[in-house]
């Protein structure tokens, strides 16, 4: 079976499956490593590639590969950097870096249901409407040994997602090493990417 025909066929057993792949893909390239230089602090990248790395990843969130461990074996020939490498520079990855990875998916996700027609639904009419929602990052078994049976173990941290309903969207995501940080203390934060307008006289905000 030739290379296009078994893309054909997974095409029609499997169409939403195919199209989140090339979804994936298409937000998930090169562009990430500009994202990379432009937000990091410390974080550099030489041998591999910051989008190597989150397409690595990307197949673990997806669930086509069950741990970092197999996506590395996976992709080890592309990473061409060791297992212990590998790991190295996955814990490594700023939070400033994450937060600006969701804000690019974002934008290009959006460019991508313009292309293609889409028109966003308005919950509330005349607004653009966002929900947002902290919640801790999951707890694993990946932790210290001593430390996986203590209901009281350190939390890994806690993520605030502003979500828009009329696209289907996260378009931001605050990242808080602190588990036991309160989640309005990034409201600063989220209100300041929001446009102002005037609203009877007084200052206020709308999410156009």
């Amino acid at each position: 079976m030739s290379k296009d025909a078994g893309l054909q066929r997974f095409i029609q057993l499997r169409p939403v499956g195919v199209m989140a792949w090339v979804i994936q893909r298409e937000i998930l390239n090169e562009d990430l490593d500009v994202v990379l230089d432009e937000n990091r602090q410390r974080q550099y990248q030489r041998q591999m590639l910051f989008s190597q790395l989150a397409i690595t990843m990307a197949d673990v969130v997806m669930k086509t590969e069950s741990s970092p461990h197999q996506a590395y074996r996976t992709y080890q020939e592309a990473l061409a950097v060791s297992t212990a490498r590998f790991y190295e520079k996955l814990k490594k990855v700023e939070t400033s870096v994450s937060e600006a990875m969701v804000r690019s998916s974002y934008d290009k996700s959006k460019e991508l249901q313009d292309a293609l027609g889409f028109i966003p639904g308005e919950p509330i009419r005349g607004y653009r409407a966002r929900l947002i929602d902290g919640n801790h990052i999951q707890k694993t078994e990946k932790r210290l040994t001593e430390l996986r049976g203590i209901a009281s173990a350190a939390l890994p941290g806690t993520v605030v997602a502003t979500y828009e309903l009329g696209r289907g969207l996260f378009d931001r995501a605050d990242l808080l090493e602190n588990a036991h940080a309160q989640e309005w203390s990034v409201l600063d934060r989220v209100l300041d990417t929001m446009p102002s307008v005037k609203l009877n006289g007084a200052d206020g905000v709308m999410n156009d």
